[in-house]
Order: C-alpha cells, then sequence, then structure tokens
C-alpha cells in the first residue's frame, strides 16, 4: 500500500475513517470534524489532546478522535498559559473490509508503555 503526501487540512479517506490536520476547537470540534467529513469516522490532531466523541449516524455510531501532539506543549506563543495538551501518536490497524482498530498512546513523563509493558524513554 502506497500513502502519499496531502496538503493541511486536506482529507485523506483510509477505510472507514477520514483524517485530517483539523480546522476546529472549543467544545464543538469534535462535532464539527464529524459533520466536516460527512458522518464518518476522523481522527484529527488540530487541539492537541487525546479525546473520543461517539455521534449516530443512520443509525450506526462513528468516532471523531482527536490526537495528542508530538511538539513542545509549551511553544513561545502561548507564553506559559496552561493547557490541555498531551504528547502522544496514535496506531490504526485497518481490517480488509475498511473496518480499523485505533489505539491512541500518551507519552507521560518522556515515557511510553507498550502493550507488552516495555517501556521506552
Amino acid at each position: 500500500m502506497e500513502i502519499g503526501t496531502f496538503n493541511y487540512n486536506d482529507w485523506l479517506d483510509f477505510g472507514q475513517l477520514s483524517i485530517t490536520h483539523g480546522m476546529y476547537h472549543g467544545p464543538s470540534a469534535h462535532k464539527k470534524h464529524f459533520q466536516a467529513c460527512g458522518g464518518r469516522n476522523v481522527l484529527f490532531g488540530h487541539v492537541h489532546s487525546s479525546e473520543c466523541e461517539t455521534f449516530v449516524s443512520r443509525g450506526v455510531s462513528k468516532s471523531a478522535w482527536s490526537l495528542p501532539a508530538m511538539c513542545e506543549l509549551n511553544p513561545h506563543y502561548i507564553k506559559n498559559s496552561e493547557t490541555s495538551w498531551q504528547n502522544g501518536y496514535a496506531t490504526v490497524f485497518m481490517k480488509p473490509n475498511g473496518n480499523f482498530n485505533l489505539n491512541i498512546h500518551l507519552v507521560l513523563d518522556n515515557e511510553i508503555c507498550l502493550p507488552t509493558g516495555d517501556i521506552l524513554r
């Protein structure tokens, strides 16, 4: 399988999942991303924190996930303000039928605990 590049805020439809950087923030960000991708499952990173919200589209549950970031959590433009930003990443295991399993992995205290119990520093 080949994955090319796509532009900032373009959409990548990967099986039953739509992926974008994201353009909405605030309390309605998950719902707005869900609506913007046409009621599909959606993964976005614009808010830099891990959260999932589930919606129903034509009787089928769909989810909107926001991703943590792999960046400095207190960049100069934040000016030491408190944020809910987190470090982390996601893995997506795509099944041949387009269904998938998505796992979000948080980096806490500069460590990642793998499913095997191994700790990466």
